[in-house]
């Protein structure tokens, strides 16, 4: 496969993928005993990881393999699902997603402040202690001295390289790796990836990965010998005890970090300082222009023109259902059929004219159908779109000491690419509203008799050949009598003039219009509901408000 081919695809798959793990967060915080969405998430990183690979993103697989390591403790139940763990978690996509950008960019995939930062946190949820198992019921029992684990834990590195064929020999080297995390605690897991070929010459059968492991255990090195007794002798495993080296403070896998991580682990440096010293490095272009070797204009020329260029090459894409494609090609086989019948019939000097009459029917209904198909392949469900604003929904919650689920129905609905990407922006702006405005804070929504948790609600539905989308909280309302005095205050309204609720809401989509009482980072500047009224009338559409205060 071509190298591009094989990158774009890397691209269009990752995100999906980080927009699976978002998803897949949101819904483990919720409901943090969620075993599929731990799978879901889990899978999400891990395929991450293993597609960075086959393409040589050494930054992401780096990155992704200490996610992944978290992930894992969730999985085995090493690590509780909390508020803050999540969080980190999902400060994650934001790294990945923006690594992704530079590789479709084609800008070096480096580790910045953020993702250091990020790593940091990850690897402090490592190195919490994992929960000690229940203590089993005392029994004594005559045992030799030799057979007694010795007091305290040891440290073991272990590498395992095995042979290509291992698989037919019945052996999985997954399985092995798995039954070390039953001896003790896994500190640090490296798997090397260099010998995967290409996908043309790979051989699914083979294995082409080897492993570096740091465990940590109370148990005899016979214990590590006993998981590998039957593939040990045909394969190249290496156990060595660095206890020693470990206890005094010895990292040995330092030698892998990058020297600005290791620089601030150890607390010589602040972040803001390697982004600084990052800064410093100049691209080849800005050398040549202070080198006088070419001119600025002439830089700023070729720079445009390769973002163009990548700008086309990474082209927007689509996912179609297998069974849309199945019918476009059912319908273009009949085309091919009718377009030779009619041939034949108009050929046929004493071919009745009724039967010409039919073929040319037959003709133009199957080229309706086939338009109508083509014209089915840009329609996508909404689901995607509605999905990702869970993320938002709980982080401006958060800011704002608020709790907030977002709930959604008729995700199946399915509108053309085109228009769910420009309904995007004014939808976002609508549910950031809903949490700023709409929804009160837990104190109040108690004293008005409610839950302390708010719902905001995204619904889509087909209604008399219109879609319809719904956006709808169970907050305060929208207060008539508020809004009529902003609006007077503004001399938007007469003094003395009254106005039915549907011209009061009218109001809101005035430029510069609101109502909140303080200005903040997420509202209250009165930009946004004019802004989303142009966007929805531009796609032929329109906006209709209900509310009931309270």
């Amino acid at each position: 496969m071509d190298p591009q081919e094989l990158l774009q695809i890397f691209l269009t798959e990752s995100d999906d993928l980080v927009a699976d793990l978002e998803q897949g967060l949101v819904t483990l915080e919720v409901n943090p005993s969620d075993d599929e969405a731990i799978n879901r998430v889990f899978r999400a990183v891990h395929t991450l990881k293993s597609n960075a690979g086959m393409v040589g993103i050494e930054a992401i697989v780096e990155f992704a393999h200490v996610a992944e390591n978290v992930l894992d403790r969730i999985r085995s139940h090493g690590l509780s699902v909390t508020g803050d763990l999540v969080t980190v978690l999902l400060s994650c996509t934001d790294v990945f997603r923006r690594m992704i950008a530079d590789v479709a960019d084609a800008r070096p995939v480096t580790a910045g402040p953020e993702q250091l930062a990020v790593l940091e946190r990850l690897r402090t949820h490592l190195r919490q202690p994992v929960p000690a198992p229940p203590s089993p019921p005392v029994r004594i029992s005559k045992r030799p001295e030799a057979d007694r684990p010795s007091p305290g834990s040891h440290v073991f590195d272990i590498r395992l390289v095995f042979r290509d064929d291992i698989f037919a020999t019945g052996q999985d080297p997954a399985l092995l790796v798995l039954e070390l995390y039953d001896l003790g605690e896994v500190l640090a897991v490296r798997v090397d990836i260099e010998h995967i070929p290409m996908l043309d010459v790979i051989d699914p059968y083979a294995c082409y990965l080897s492993w570096r492991i740091l465990l940590r255990t109370d148990k005899e090195r016979s214990h590590i010998d006993g998981v590998f007794v039957f593939v040990h002798d045909e394969n190249n495993i290496v156990i060595k005890d660095v206890t020693a080296e470990y206890h005094h403070g010895v990292d040995i896998f330092a030698a892998e970090k990058k020297v600005g991580e290791l620089l601030i682990e150890a607390g010589a440096v602040k972040e803001k300082d390697i982004t600084h010293a990052l800064q410093q490095q100049k691209k080849l272009g800005e050398l040549l222009v202070e080198q006088g070797k070419i001119k600025r204009e002439v830089l700023d020329k070729v720079i445009a023109k390769q973002d163009a260029a990548r700008q086309i090459r990474r082209a927007s894409s689509i996912r179609v259902d297998t069974d849309k494609l199945d019918q476009l090609v059912n319908l273009v086989g009949e085309l091919v059929i009718s377009v030779a019948q009619v041939n034949q019939r108009t050929r046929d000097k004493n071919a009745a004219e009724d039967s010409r009459t039919t073929a040319v029917e037959s003709l133009e209904q199957i080229s309706r159908d086939l338009q109508d198909q083509v014209m089915s392949l840009r329609m996508v469900p909404v689901e995607d779109t509605f999905a990702r604003f869970s993320r938002s929904v709980r982080d401006i919650a958060a800011e704002l000491g608020k709790s907030v689920i977002l709930e959604t129905s008729g995700t199946e609905t399915e509108l053309d690419k085109n228009v769910i990407e420009q309904l995007g922006d004014p939808l976002k702006h609508m549910v950031r509203n809903c949490v700023c405005h709409g929804i009160e804070s837990p104190a109040d929504r108690i004293a008005a008799g409610k839950s302390d948790t708010g719902r905001i609600f995204l619904r889509a539905s087909q209604r008399e050949g219109h879609i319809v989308i719904e956006v709808a909280d169970d907050g305060r309302g929208i207060d008539p009598d508020l809004v009529l005095e902003k609006a007077r205050e503004r001399g938007l309204v007469p003094e003395g003039r009254s106005l039915t609720d549907k011209q009061l809401y009218d109001l809101l989509f005035e430029p510069g219009f609101s109502t909140a009482k303080e200005v903040s980072e997420l509202s209250g500047r009165g930009v946004g509901l004019d802004v989303v009224r142009q966007n929805v009338e531009a796609l032929r559409g329109s906006i209709e408000i209900e509310s009931e205060v309270g």
